[in-house]
């Protein structure tokens, strides 16, 4: 058995809990530490990453409504890189703050807070700085800076869903991403009766839900911190969120890497085709980033997942697979138009089921802040994605997708391989300890 309060994921040393459960996730069933229930968590949490889903969803789904195929790669693939820094930026800002245990004080946050505006900015002249390589496949500057000019505001947000998170305020953060969609769907309202171009509208709909929803994140932290002493609490240490921006750029590399190299090897429309068929698995896609925050939370007050959160993550992934089989190609045709992503839309759906596995070994890991773990998994994970999409060919989707989910299931059998390994290191302390 492991030893008593620690994670079971694969601790490099013993954790020490209290004997009593407390915080947000003592159980399923029980109040927290707080008195109350833990459900809304469980339900609002995949509930807001489904809302955020969407809010990366629809400017894609209008980018590949509006222009061709070569010109819907290149802007995905350079909105997936901006939408990829604002990962990095919730990987360093936010995540440490989800896994750490002692109170945050606002002086903390409203520095972090600083920083990320700061870094996000740094990142956007980035971006714009790439974009004027001819030998990179992205979109020309000024495109960059319409698709990526809320960025700083993205990274503020990012920041404030973890600050909520870990202080139980879930539906604020629910209410800040459904102004993000709010805005979202006013600017293509909007747009269309004044007669703007849709090509137009769709390039800023993900900054203009990013700066709204920001500054509304802004009003409400300032509500809700109103009258609190600023200085109790403690920050999480660099090494901590260095470590998680370490695995996030990892994450962000196979990502926007194997989308990248399949654009140089089967060219932007398959490439654009794969782009979108993940696009149509974004709402449980991103369910699953949800649930981690939430099992990763669990995880940190009681040190192992229950049966059932465990079973809930490996149904959200059934439930995928027979959605991927059971949608009838002629949807994801009137859906896509012209970018072929009904044939590879089932390996793409099971490819991402798999994700249901994953994240248990995921957050059992950042719980335990056992990073070393995360990075080896991060990097393998690069390396079976950069050889699937080196694989993929133009005008074969079926053999471009099969790598895909030959890449994802390589991926799986790693995590649940590094799991497998720190329960049996956790046995072993366990054993050594009663000794």
């Amino acid at each position: 058995m492991p030893v008593a309060g620690s994670v079971v994921g694969a601790p490099e040393t013993p954790q020490s809990l209290p004997d009593r459960q407390v915080g947000p996730c003592a159980a399923p069933s029980d109040p927290g530490e707080d008195g109350r229930s833990v459900w809304p968590s469980v339900l609002i949490l995949p509930l807001d990453q489904l809302v955020y889903a969407a809010t990366n969803f629809l400017p894609v789904l209008l980018l590949a409504q509006v222009s061709t195929a070569d010109s819907f790669g290149r802007l995905a693939l350079s909105q997936g890189f901006i939408v990829a820094l604002a990962v990095l930026g919730r990987a360093y800002f936010g995540t440490p703050l989800v896994a750490q245990r002692e109170p945050i004080s606002a002086l903390v946050l409203r520095t972090r807070l600083r920083q990320a505006a700061v870094v996000g900015a740094i990142g956007l002249a980035g971006m714009l700085a790439m974009s004027t390589a001819s030998s990179l496949p992205l979109a020309d500057p000024m495109d960059i800076l319409m698709l990526g000019a809320g960025l700083p505001f993205a990274f503020l947000v990012e920041v404030f869903r973890s600050y909520f998170v870990t202080v139980r305020h879930e539906l604020v953060t629910l209410a800040v991403d459904v102004v993000w969609l709010a805005a979202q769907a006013a600017t293509v309202i909007l747009g269309y009766l004044v007669g703007f171009q849709m090509i137009s509208v769709a390039k800023i709909l993900w900054s203009v839900g990013a700066a709204i929803s920001g500054l509304m994140a802004i009003l409400l932290l300032s509500l809700l911190q109103r009258g609190k002493n600023v200085r109790n609490g403690s920050a999480p240490s660099r090494a901590v969120s260095r470590g998680f921006l370490v695995e996030a750029a990892l994450l962000a590399a196979r990502i926007n890497g194997y989308y990248l190299i399949l654009a140089i090897v089967a060219g932007y429309s398959m490439q654009g085709s794969i782009r979108y068929a993940v696009a149509l698995t974004a709402p449980v896609n991103t369910a699953f980033i949800g649930l981690r925050t939430f099992l990763t939370r669990c995880a940190v007050y009681r040190g192992s997942l229950s049966p059932r959160l465990i079973a809930g993550s490996l149904g959200l992934g059934v439930v995928l697979v027979v959605f991927g089989v059971a949608i009838p190609a002629s949807v994801v045709d009137a859906i896509d138009g012209d970018t072929s992503a009904d044939r590879v839309f089932i390996y793409v759906a099971a490819a991402v089921a798999l994700t249901g596995i994953d994240i248990i070994a995921q957050s059992l890991f950042a719980a335990g802040q056992q990073l070393t773990s995360l990075r080896l998994a991060r990097v393998f994970e690069v390396g079976a994605w950069f050889a699937a999409a080196s694989a993929g060919r133009e005008g074969e989707p079926g053999r471009t997708g099969a790598a895909l989910l030959m890449a994802a299931t390589a991926s799986t059998v790693m995590w649940v391989a590094l799991w497998q390994r720190g329960r049996v290191r956790a046995r072993c302390l366990g054993e050594d300890a009663a000794l």
